[in-house]
Parts: structure tokens; sequence; C-alpha cells
């Protein structure tokens, strides 16, 4: 027989012992075979994605990251490989703090995944700043101070930095969360706002532009930019009023502030001519989305009444900053399995109600795993983040969601019943957490599903401590405050190597909702039993990665389901509910 039919077989051979340690729930062993198989076989895309499952499962987040990208990198439009990439990217910076990939990412592999247009590329985002730092031409100014490496970028030997393909999708199509990174292109940015912008390609200009817009100019800037920016609005209103062209100068306003500020927008690129293509390009996207999400937003439909002063300050906070901020995302697969085995519920069709549905990122990925035939009632209190959602339903060509503005605590008037509620992270911004949470039981259909997700008291323990610091040093809700406060800090989480890599630190709307929220409760698992008891719903299971399940339950014979068996584990993994304490509850026939 032939070495490669042997080594064939013998890859064969190792993924079906591989499969059946799976089933059997013995990842060592699982780990072993998959290993034995990916040697076997070091051409074969699926045999490494199996390998490196199992080394992400097992812990070993580094390594999977090496083997994922040469699976990749050997099928590079596998969007099934890339997704289980992004998502042990974010996990090994979550649990290990970082990537520590044996090799960093290539260009080649990161440009292929970067034009995937069904694919969440934010995961991607610390594979891009690994690569930045460590292979691209960027790399000598991110390794030094930040305004020396703006310095050599706008000069004749470091510009030619400033075109490299993957730095301009990175800054286009993601939000950037690498302080290093950040605190270069805060540098940049700030000197071309004051004297160089003309040394710099319009293309960078405008993907720097995108990116200041995907992270709603949460960057940093000093009181001198600000009043040049000012000047610059000023000058750019004059030249729409009188029709003259505006050149770069409309880019430079762009890093800091979204076009729609302008007095007389609109006659952007129509009456002022914008002869750039780059420029011309992003001026059009900018306006079109502003003027479609605007009109989106007149036209929206009014469910309830908004009553009360909580509910008016909440919905203040989500129109002055619609949350969270996404921008692409990955459509569920038809063949995942539906929560709690309910896959009745795609074949028959079923009536989901996303109760505070924000921008749309829960509904829409309700729509794409509950199948055509689901009939999704998304509402929220915020027309803006209505409009927001609206719009990328459009993107992602989805007809089977209907938005409109509605307040959880009038929801009692609704004479409707739903197979499945989502409500997530919305509960504890309520003056009344467990009224809404009754409310919305009430709807449930007999036998329905609910998914919750509510803050944890003890693992929101360092968020507290930054709450009360901006609590106590009086911070006010600008915007210009909120940037003082966060580089402050950030700064001094860098100076003692201690910054967290919380995606909500990284956009503006983030920042705000996770520090500066003005009414948010937070519970504990046994609040948690008391509610259920109390609404009459059975506790179903935390939506965690089974994986993890596993591991925190390593040793024990206590039930997943059993929410008083996961007091002692919160106990002794007191972050594991960081995001929020997501679960699911049904309500009995």
């Amino acid at each position: 027989m032939p070495a490669g039919a042997m080594n064939a077989s013998a890859a064969e051979s190792a993924t079906r012992d591989g499969m059946d340690a799976v089933r059997k729930g013995d990842m060592a062993l699982a780990l072993a075979c998959f290993r034995r198989a990916a040697l076997s076989a070091p051409r074969d895309p699926l045999a490494l994605r199996r390998f490196g499952a199992s080394l992400s499962q097992t812990g070993a987040n580094g390594e999977a990251i090496g083997v994922l990208m040469d699976a990749l990198a050997l099928s590079p439009t596998d969007q099934v490989t890339a997704r289980l990439l992004g998502r042990v990217a974010e996990k090994a910076v979550e649990s290990d703090g970082g990537l520590a990939p044996a090799t960093p990412p290539s260009a080649e592999m990161l440009l292929a995944v970067l034009v995937q247009g069904s694919l969440d590329l934010q995961p991607f985002a610390p594979l891009c700043a690994e690569y930045l730092k460590t292979r691209s031409a960027l790399a000598p100014a991110v390794t030094v101070a930040a305004g020396e490496g703006a310095a050599w970028l706008l000069s004749a030997p470091g510009g030619a930095a400033l075109g490299d393909p993957v730095l301009l999708a990175y800054l286009s199509g993601l939000i950037s969360m690498d302080a290093d990174v950040e605190a270069l292109l805060t540098a940049l940015r700030r000197r071309i706002v004051l004297d160089n912008r003309a040394a710099v390609p319009a293309a960078f200009l405008a993907a720097l532009a995108r990116q200041c817009r995907n992270n709603e100019y949460v960057f940093f800037e000093q009181d001198d930019e600000t009043a040049a920016v000012d000047a610059l609005g000023m000058r750019l209103e004059a030249a729409l009023r009188d029709g003259r062209g505006v050149g770069d100068d409309v880019l430079a306003f762009a890093l800091y502030r979204p076009l729609a500020s302008l007095e007389g927008h609109e006659r952007l690129g129509r009456d002022a001519p914008i002869r750039d293509p780059d420029a011309a390009r992003f001026v059009r996207e900018d306006i079109d989305a502003a003027t479609e999400q605007a009109a989106i937003m007149a036209a929206l439909p009014v469910l309830t009444p908004l009553a009360g002063a909580v509910t008016g300050t909440v919905a203040r906070h989500y129109e002055e900053r619609p949350y969270p901020r996404w921008l692409s995302l990955t459509p569920c697969d038809v063949g995942t399995r539906l929560p709690l085995g309910r896959d009745e519920l795609r074949e028959r069709g079923c009536d989901i109600l996303v109760a505070g549905c924000g921008t749309g990122r829960q509904a829409i990925a309700a729509a794409t795993l509950f199948g055509p035939r689901a009939r999704i009632l998304a509402i929220d209190l915020s027309r803006a983040s209505l409009a927001y959602a609206e719009r990328m339903t459009r993107r992602y060509g989805l007809g089977n969601i209907r938005y409109a503005v509605a307040d959880i605590l009038a929801l009692d008037r609704l004479d409707m019943r739903f197979d499945v509620i989502e409500c997530t992270g919305v509960l504890h911004h309520l003056s009344d957490p467990l009224k809404g949470w009754r409310i919305l039981a009430s709807l449930l259909a007999p036998d329905g599903i609910m998914w919750t997700g509510l803050y944890s008291s003890r693992a929101r323990t360092k968020i507290n401590r930054w709450r009360a610091s901006a609590a106590e040093r009086g911070i006010g809700l600008s915007d210009a405050a909120i940037r003082r406060f966060r580089h402050e800090m950030m700064a001094g989480a860098r100076t003692t190597n201690t910054i967290e890599l919380t995606a909500d630190l990284f956009s503006l709307s983030g920042i705000r909702d996770l520090i500066f929220h003005q009414q948010e409760a937070q519970f504990t698992i046994r609040e948690i039993g008391e509610c259920l008891d109390r609404l009459g719903l059975e506790f179903a299971g935390f939506d965690l990665p089974a994986e993890k399940v596993r591991q925190v339950f390593a040793g024990s014979r206590s039930d997943p389901r059993d929410l008083a068996a996961w007091e002692d584990i919160e106990d002794r993994n007191p972050e594991l509910f960081l995001g929020m304490y997501n679960f699911w509850c049904r309500k009995p026939r």
C-alpha cells in the first residue's frame, strides 16, 4: 500500500477513535487521537481543524490558534474553520490574557478572512493586531513611543506602511481592541489634524475615519485637537454653503466627528465636489447610512407608551449612544440545534419576542437560528437603536423581524403569546426588574422558553470599582468627560500592565454602558432562583460553552440544571459570569 494511502487510513482510524472519545466525554483521549490524525495527514484541513478544536477544548488555546491558522491557510474560504479560529482567539484573550501563537498570523490568511461577507470579523481583531505588531511594515512604529511612531509614519521612509492591506481592512471593518495600536493611531490622528494631513494617503485617511466611526470616536483628544476640529468644521460648513470643494478636509474632520453633524452635510459630494475617489466613497457611505437611519427612525411604529422617570432616563441613554456597537455577524447555521432541543420550533415556525433588542444583533441571530418561518417581534425604548437594527437587518436580507418602540413595563396590555422570549442585558436596567420579568413570563406560551441575561454582582466587582471611581470624581456623561476618564484609566492600566481587554472599553457606547449607566441592578444566583420560584419558571441551564460546563463540573456529581450547584462553582470561579448570567428557563405546561 502506498505511504499516502497508509497515512490516510491511519488518519481516518484516529479520527474515528477521536469522535468516539468525544461522545464518551473523554477529551484527553480525543485530543491524543486528533493529534495522531493531524500528524498522519498534515495537509488535511479537516484533520487540522478537529485537532485545533480539541486543543482549545482542553485549554491549549495558543497551540490551537497555530493549528487552525495552518488549516485556514490550506482552505482559505472554509468558514467553519475561520469561525472556530475567531472563537479560539477570543477565548485566548479572555482566559489567557493574550494570543501567544507559535507563529504570528500571515497577511494572506487574514485577508482571506477579512473579505468574507457572512462572517463576524470582530473576533479577528486580536489576530490582526498581532500581525500589525510583529509582521507588518507598521511594526517599527508600534514598538516605540506613540508620538515617535506617528512621526516616522508621516515621513517618507515610514509612509509606505500606511498602505498595508491588512491595516486598511482592519481599520475599515473592525473595532480595534489593542492598546498599543490605539496609542499609535491616536498620536497619528493628532498629527494629521494639526499639521500633516497632506502627507497621508487618502485611502489610509478614509480607513482611519471608518475606524473612528466604528468606535464612535472613543480615541482621546486633547484640547488643541478639539479646537482645530471645531475650526475645521466651521470652514467645511462655509464651503458647503458656498458650494466649494472640500478636499481632504472632509476626511480629517471625519476622524473626530460624524459628517452628519455638519450643517449642510447633505450637500457633500453633490453641491460641494470631492475629487478624491477614496474620500468620495467614504462620504457617500457615511451620508447614505445617516439618511437611511433618519428615515427609519421617523417611520418606526410605537407599540406602547414609555412611562416613568427611570424609563425616560434609560431611553435617553440609548438614544444618545445606541448599544451594542457591532459591524458584522456570522449567521447561525441552519443545522445548529435549537436551545433545549426544541428543534420543532424551527420546523413548524414560532413566535419570538426579543425584549430590549438594542441595535438588533440578537434579533438577527434569532432570525437565522430559528429559521425563516419564525415570526419575530423586536422591541426597544430607543428609536436610534431600532433604526440601526433595521438598517442592519436589511443588509442581511431578513424579512421576518418586525421592530417597534415599546416599554417592557407596559407590555401587559399586549394580547399575544410567544413560544420564545429573549431578554438579555435588559431587566437589570428597569426600575422594577421583577415586575418586568413577571410581565414577560405572562406573555410566554405554555412550554415556552425564555433566554434571560442579568448582571452578576460577584463577577462585576472590578467593574463596580471603576463605576465607584467615576462617581467619586464626579465624571459627567459628556463624550469628552468619558473619553478623558477612559484615557486615564487605560494609561494607568498600561503602565502597570493590567489592562483588561473588555470589548466595551473600545467603543464610546460600550464604556458608557459599562461604567456610566444611571440605572443598574445586579443579582446573585440565589436571587435568580428566588425570582424563578416566584414567577413559576423552571431553570433550564446557563448558556455556556459545553467544554466550560465540563470543566467546572469535573469531579462533581451535580447536575448543571441544578441552579443551587452553581453557587459553589461561582465562588471558585468569580469571573465565570463576567459578561452576564445568561440562562434558559421554561414555562411548565
